[in-house]
């Protein structure tokens, strides 16, 4: 990117430097061979100087049209955002939306259906492209006090697919896996801190020697009990650094 001028365009600007030409002129043009009247030129260069600092008043009234250093952020999603794991012999969903009476007020959060219930989290969708991720927590009411893996969990999966020689490749990995404190207290899940950039850059062709691209998904399981002892999910943060402004 061009580094950002210094210099505000200023042209003609005291009374009477500047001669808006007439209709006609302004189609044809100056003719060639005659001398340019100095007014009707200051007219030219002045107008478009007017409407570069006017561009520039509008880009500079806020900025978050022209930031350089990536910004982190928080995005806050409903848990239903994500797909709930199906039963096996398809009657019932993992999750499904449940109302809460609290206090008074009728809310709705996502509760358990099922022992070990999955939801899936298409995280990099929900990010821009180049953003880079860099925390994940949820919100949780564990159904029951559980210990081991038969808690509550949170993970980050990658799967890399490429084609370097012909033959695709699918290469699958666990970012970071976490548990719940083993208490049917409210809590968060925290995946500490983590770094995977957000590339949505397809290939060209899939099937194509050379491409290579990445999924990445998040994963809450429900206890090993939650079909009975219900687990439930409020909400799901991604903290991540935005690159930049992609407008300007």
């Amino acid at each position: 990117m061009v580094a950002r001028p210094t210099d505000i365009p200023e042209w003609a600007s005291t009374a009477g430097r500047r001669l808006e030409p007439a209709a006609g002129e302004k189609d044809d043009g100056f003719n060639e061979g005659t001398r340019t009247p100095a007014r009707k030129a200051n007219w030219i260069v002045g107008v478009v100087a007017d409407w570069v600092d006017y561009i520039r008043s509008i880009i500079d009234s806020n900025e978050e049209h022209t930031y350089q250093a990536a910004k982190a952020r928080w995005k806050v999603i409903a848990p239903w955002t994500g797909v709930p794991q199906p039963m096996p012999d398809g009657s019932a969903i993992g999750w499904r939306p449940a109302s809460v009476l609290d206090p008074g007020v009728v809310g709705y959060e996502l509760e358990s259906q099922q022992n070990g219930a999955a939801l899936f989290v298409d995280v990099q969708s929900l990010l821009p492209d180049g953003a880079v991720l860099t925390r994940v927590q949820a919100v949780v009411d564990p159904g029951a006090a559980r210990v081991g893996s038969s808690r509550m969990a949170m993970a980050l999966y990658e799967h890399d697919i490429e084609d370097a020689s012909g033959i695709v490749s699918v290469d699958r990995s666990e970012v970071f896996l976490v548990n719940d404190d083993g208490t049917s207290n409210r809590q968060v899940l925290d995946s500490g801190v983590i770094s995977q950039a957000m590339s949505k850059q397809v290939p060209d062709q899939w099937g194509t020697v050379g491409y290579d691209a990445t999924v990445r998904y998040l994963v809450i399981t429900a206890g090993a009990d939650a079909g009975t002892n219900r687990d439930r999910i409020h909400a799901v943060m991604l903290q991540y650094d935005d690159p930049g402004p992609r407008n300007l």
